[in-house]
């Protein structure tokens, strides 16, 4: 073989099924040349290596369809020694005397983070020169030599390199290793393909965690096992990880303050198809770029290597996770939700704009509402929930687009891809055997077993199989079992073990497959029935008066995912002529009520007591109503009850009721409130006299209106005594909000420039409507009920009463009417003002709006207004005062400062947060008693007549 030359393989080397020989492409003298891969390996010579890409590919016969992987760059790197030695062998023109063996490597299956080893053989079949193999590399993540260390190979001698494989990923993985050595580079191909390992360990892998943060998962271990898995030994190589035991809350000791502690030996021990939280892992993000290692995980069954791969993030917004996989949909109907989120590691709140996809997708939707993300600074959160339906069968890919605020042009756009695939397919199984029936205590342990049949159009290859709930164990199942489709696969044994919490609940037998997580309904049930009331209390009506009735409602519910069959039923004796049991209705779980239920002639025969028949199957989830109604026309004591008969069990309500000759007696029989309003809280107070022997209790007051309401003040009437009850209140602001006619509906607060507002004027306007309404249909009358039940007796305490418009001025004083005041004096005037409300009222005095809503002055400035003002108010009333609740007062005062002769008029605005907004009239006339000789000048004007007080104008003439 020439140098630089590739050999040419005669054929499939034995031990390649299913591999196609590698391609070797490079550049000679500037030609593109190719060759297949020698049974030695294949040998390139420096001088003419200028580039080298390698291209593999695949196709095994377990899976149907493999897509091409991309080109793997390698790099050769030699030397002085090796250049030298492989340029006297390329001088030479000899072929170096090298084999290899096996020329490529197969992992085959492998199970993730379980590292798998197979063994190079260099052989030098040179006669006299020995042979140096200075190294052995690759790029690959997933393949790794081990131990190596230079080694001299001497004439006739082979030596063997191990190459361990540790699957990082679910797929195929594919790789090429560089053996470098005295006589030239050689290049191995290597490929594995990652599976799901029975212990569901997964590597973590492209986890990114912000500079100065905290990362803390959790290693959890199953035990696909039926016996006990143990763990031996957990360590790390890696300064950067620290491992710590994982803590339980335990019960707090007396005396003891810590309610916490570690696990002891438990940690290491999983119980068969169970599942065990066994280690803490501690990283701290203090230096930014990726962090790489490793977890030893050392168990009687076998050794774990779980790679750990941490990228500390400075700044930026970043997806999480990188993929959004939705793995396997294996039905048209199917719905796979997967959360978006994102991590904030900026300085500053960072708001989601819009999350989109980059091209149509009939197969997805996002839901994400805009404006409702914010991302606090370092900080991750959900930013959308995308949802993958199985329309149609194939595999699909494509980017989400995620826009932000934030003003970095490189943080501006999020690109996150996913990917679906979508199988059609399904598994089949006896249901009978799902569902475990649960026996009368002591509970016996059941046994099931269930074979599942391949729906799929593809091998099912089943890794593990488990139920979370403790009561039941899994066997049976080994490990990478490989099911074709239409074939069973190997029976699994469920062990169910019911207990005191274990008798009616549902759970699921996961199996997981390289399809997806395919769930099996477990159900475990008692077939016992739910009575309400029940447990032990049963329907008891009490004391009961004469010729009242009473009503109960008696369910009986059927909790269990089976039909119950109701075989038996036995209901009160016919001689009590004053308890009747009938047929209510029959309602689903929805609560529905199923007509063709109640009027089957299977029920009517049940509660009919006839005998001979297989009985009336109560469906899961329904529920079965019987009306329970007493009517006592003579003292009687009554203990009566029905009975239900099932496969299971026997379940009696008792029916209890006594009936006493007495009477109770309201004082006043009705109550009637004066006009009122929402603001005012009115009380009625109502006595009780009880012609019974016995004292009575009050067990409920229940009104029809949630305007009324009762204050209950004694709960035990005695015989014979009138007893204060409580009171009767009436508090109309409870009422709709569309009925609301007060300030309340309006109120936006103080006015701050002592001027109403035109809106103002327009909101008052609108109140009054709403009065106005209510007046037109009758809503402003109010016309309740007090339902007062003692247990004995059922009294009935109307309440009535009607909604007013209410002032807070008497009709006397609305406005401010000035005596006749000579000019050049001050007249001050105040009018008395009440607050008729429960509540505080806040009061200011404003002047009128403008013209345009703004306040304006009718004169050049704020002085001059007040030199020529008629009349002025102090600014108090026009900032606001308040007054307490049921008080009076006097608003004022205000003045009136004539400055010539004749009458007056202007108007101020009473705004408050109880009646909104009210005009007062304000007048005065001015006049003159003497007579004045003088130049004809004005008399002085009064800037504010109390010494004490600011004023502001009103009017001036």
């Amino acid at each position: 073989m020439r140098s630089g030359r590739v050999a040419k393989a005669p054929g499939r080397q034995a031990g390649a099924k299913g591999i196609s020989p590698a391609l070797v492409v490079h550049v000679k003298e500037g030609r593109l040349t190719r060759g297949r891969m020698s049974p030695r390996g294949a040998w390139i010579s420096p001088a003419n290596l200028l580039t080298l890409v390698m291209l593999c590919w695949s196709t095994p016969t377990a899976l149907p369809s493999l897509t091409p992987t991309a080109a793997h760059p390698v790099s050769v790197q030699m030397g002085g020694a090796q250049m030298g030695a492989l340029a006297k062998l390329r001088n030479s023109h000899v072929s170096p005397n090298v084999t290899i063996s096996p020329p490529f490597l197969d992992y085959k299956r492998r199970p993730l983070c379980i590292p798998a080893t197979e063994k190079v053989v260099v052989s030098n079949t040179a006669s006299a020169d020995p042979l140096v193999i200075y190294s052995i590399s690759t790029e690959s993540v997933h393949f790794q030599p081990t131990f190596f260390h230079k080694l001299t190979v001497g004439p006739g001698q082979s030596a063997s390199l191990s190459i361990l494989f540790l699957a990082r990923q679910e797929g195929i993985a594919f790789g090429t290793l560089v053996l470098e050595t005295s006589v030239g580079g050689f290049l191995i191909q290597v490929q594995g393909e990652g599976v799901p390992n029975a212990y569901r360990a997964k590597p973590l892998l492209e986890v990114k965690v912000p500079m100065g943060l905290m990362f803390q998962p959790q290693l959890e271990l199953f035990n696909p096992f039926d016996h006990v898995l143990k763990i031996k030994e957990v360590f790390t190589n890696e300064g950067f990880l620290h491992l710590m035991l994982p803590k339980i809350p335990t019960p707090r000791k007396p005396g003891d303050p810590s309610s916490v502690t570690m696990y002891d030996g438990d940690v290491w021990e999983v119980k068969p198809h169970r599942s065990n939280k066994f280690i803490n892992l501690s990283f701290h993000g203090t230096n930014p770029g990726k962090h790489t290692g490793f977890v030893h995980v050392r168990t009687d069954v076998d050794t774990l290597v779980i790679p750990v791969e941490v990228h500390v993030i400075k700044g930026g917004i970043h997806r999480l996770p990188e993929l959004l996989d939705f793995e396997t949909l294996t039905s048209a109907k199917a719905r796979k939700e997967v959360t978006l989120s994102l991590l904030n590691s900026t300085p500053l709140p960072v708001a989601i704009t819009d999350v989109v996809i980059s091209s149509p997708d009939p197969h997805l939707q996002i839901i994400f509402k805009r404006g409702s993300v914010v991302l606090a600074p370092n900080a991750e959160g959900p930013v959308a929930t995308v949802v993958y339906m199985g329309k149609s069968e194939g595999q699909f890919s494509g980017t989400l687009i995620v826009r932000t605020n934030d003003t970095v042009a490189a943080n501006k756009v999020v690109e996150v891809p996913y990917k679906a695939t979508v199988l059609y397919g399904s598994i089949t199984y006896s249901e009978d055997n799902t569902s475990f029936p649960v026996g009368n205590s002591p509970y016996e342990t059941i046994e099931k077993t269930i074979v599942i049949t391949n729906k799929f159009s593809l091998p099912l290859q089943l890794f593990t199989a488990s139920v979370e709930e403790t009561a039941f164990q899994v066997s049976g199942l080994g490990v990478d079992v490989v099911v074709q489709p239409n074939e069973q696969a190997p029976p699994i044994t469920l062990r169910f073990t019911p207990d005191v919490e274990h008798t009616l609940f549902s759970t699921a037998l996961s199996l997981h497959t390289n399809v997806s997580v395919l769930r099996i309904p477990i159900t475990a049930y008692h077939g016992k029935l739910s009575v309400n009331p029940g447990g032990g209390a049963g329907v008891d009506f009490g004391t009961l008066g004469l010729n009242v009735r009473k009503t109960r409602v008696l369910k009986v519910t059927n909790p269990n995912p089976v039909a119950v069959s109701i075989t038996g039923f036995q209901g009160p004796s016919r001689k009590v002529a004053s308890l009747s049991v009938k047929l209510q209705d029959v309602r689903d779980k929805e609560g529905n009520a199923v007509a063709e239920e109640a009027k089957g002639r299977a029920l009517r025969k049940l509660l009919a007591g006839e005998k001979g028949f297989d009985g009336w199957a109560l469906k899961p989830g329904h529920t079965l109503s019987l009306r329970v109604d007493v009517h006592c026309t003579a003292e009687e004591e009554v203990a009566e009850a029905v009975t239900f008969s099932t496969d299971a069990e026997t379940v009696t309500t008792s029916i209890t009721y006594q009936s006493l000759v007495g009477s109770l007696t309201l004082s006043p029989l009705s109550v009637k409130f004066p006009p009122t309003f929402a603001g005012q809280v009115l009380r009625e107070p109502v006595y009780a006299t009880s012609t019974f022997k016995t004292a009575l209790k009050m067990h409920s007051i229940v009104s029809n209106d949630t305007r009324v309401s009762f204050f209950l003040a004694n709960i035990t009437l005695l015989p014979a005594v009138r007893t204060y009850v409580g009171d009767v209140l009436i508090d109309p602001s409870r009422g709709k909000t569309e009925d609301d006619y007060m300030a309340s509906s309006v109120w936006t607060g103080a006015v701050g420039d002592g001027m109403a507002r035109k809106g103002d004027v327009e909101l008052q306007a609108e109140t009054d409507a709403v009065f106005q309404s209510l007046v037109a249909r009758g809503a402003h009358e109010i016309w309740a009920e007090l339902r007062m039940d003692t247990g004995v007796m059922l009294n009935t305490l109307n309440v009535r009463a009607s909604l007013g418009r209410t002032e807070m001025l008497s009709p006397a004083h609305k406005g401010f009417a000035f005596n006749l005041t000579q000019v050049g004096r001050a007249a001050a005037l105040s009018i008395p003002i009440s607050n008729p409300s429960s509540r505080p009222v806040f009061v200011q005095l404003l002047l009128p709006p403008g013209a345009n809503g703004a306040r304006e002055l009718p004169c050049k400035s704020e002085e001059t207004c007040v030199d020529k003002s008629v009349f002025l108010s102090p600014l108090s009333l026009m900032t606001g005062v308040t007054l307490p609740p049921n008080s009076e007062g006097l608003l004022g005062p205000v003045y009136f400062v004539p400055k010539r002769q004749g009458v007056h008029h202007a108007s101020l605005y009473l705004r408050t947060n109880l009646t909104f907004l009210q005009i007062l009239p304000v007048s005065g006339e001015s006049g003159t008693g003497r007579l004045e000789l003088g130049d004809g000048a004005s008399p002085p004007a009064v800037p504010c007549p109390a010494d004490d007080l600011q004023c502001d104008v009103i009017t001036f003439d």
